[in-house]
């Protein structure tokens, strides 16, 4: 029996190794890394003016809880959805490990079309997935967390996860990107979802879903860029929550 019969010409198993193992050593090395650099920062209480919610912690068993999840998703799970869905779509797309790098200009647009279709789907599924009915039988695990930490970015129901999969994965398909800027895009979106989850507000990405945990059903379903928050308004309770955080300290300071 041929082993590879879903694997589309062009693939190779040595190939699939080589792509499942670089972008798995990316993901954890993203994942892990930041995630110890905001658990460093809060165990420290370094920044205190810029820890959400007064640096207010998540229940230890919520996070030992989500750590356990991520341990089977990332021992099991990824790899084989690397291995076996996304290294065929590389293929399919005439991906090959062994092309030349792609000029800056290619990886750039790529990279963009990655952000803006991740947002977009992300988006609005995440803004579905507030629907009470939905909420209630899928999106409600990961609104466990009130208070964020980066285990808590990928602590959610299977089709939230397989959804927010597509989200990432979408763009780099649609552009037939490189392997380069597969590993790239990796790297940068692991980053982003923890930084979101980071438990700190020292930008307003991080501030917008940090505010979304607090308060689940005030907006702000986006990503880090907040595009269609901001054309669609859903980031207006953000906003004028953020203007009186900011008076609030002012008048402290100056009493």
């Amino acid at each position: 029996m041929d082993w590879m019969f879903w694997m589309p010409e062009g693939g190779t198993w040595n190939e699939l190794f080589v792509f499942t193992a670089t972008l798995w050593v990316i993901h954890q090395t993203v994942s892990l890394g930041s995630a110890l650099l905001f658990k460093i920062l809060h165990d420290q209480e370094r920044f205190p003016t810029l820890r959400a919610q007064k640096g207010k912690k998540p229940s230890e068993e919520m996070v030992k809880s989500a750590w356990k999840e991520w341990i089977v998703n990332h021992i099991f799970s990824v790899p084989i959805l690397m291995a076996f869905v996304l290294y065929p779509l590389f293929v399919l797309r005439g991906g090959s490990i062994s092309a030349s790098l792609p000029s800056v200009m290619e990886v750039l647009v790529d990279i963009t079309v990655c952000v803006f279709v991740n947002e977009t789907i992300f988006y609005f599924s995440h803004r579905l997935l507030h629907n009470r009915k939905l909420f209630r039988l899928i999106h409600r695990k990961h609104h466990l967390f009130r208070q964020v930490r980066p285990v808590s970015s990928e602590y959610a129901h299977p089709l939230e996860n397989l959804i927010n999969i597509i989200a990432m994965y979408a763009g780099l398909v649609i552009m037939g990107s490189s392997f380069f800027t597969w590993g790239l895009w990796v790297a940068l979106r692991i980053y982003e979802t923890n930084d979101g989850h980071s438990g700190y507000e020292h930008i307003d990405s991080a501030s917008r879903h940090a505010f979304h945990h607090q308060y689940p059903h005030k907006g702000c379903y986006g990503t880090a860029i907040g595009f269609w928050d901001r054309v669609l308004g859903t980031d207006q309770n953000w906003r004028e929550w953020k203007e009186k955080q900011r008076v609030k300290a002012e008048k402290a300071a100056s009493a």
